[in-house]
């Protein structure tokens, strides 16, 4: 789940992430599970483009599988 914080901040894990680091995380993850679902969850009140923007990280990615979800 990668969470996308009303503030554009990103966290995985506990762990707030750069878009890069982001990015290298997840391309790790699709080397080892080429299927891997990923789950944005963006906080009520966050602004599109910070999602659009995990997104494009995702697709860069190679992620194809993915999912939103919000967070209030």
């Amino acid at each position: 789940v990668v969470n996308v914080k009303t503030d554009g901040s990103v966290i995985v894990n506990r762990r707030t992430m750069t878009g890069s680091e982001l990015g290298d995380l997840l391309q790790n993850l699709v080397k080892l599970y080429p299927e891997q679902a990923v789950v944005i969850r963006g906080d009520e009140g966050g602004a599109y483009k910070n999602v659009v923007n995990v997104l494009n990280i995702c697709s860069e990615a190679g992620i194809t599988n993915v999912a939103f979800a919000t967070a209030k």
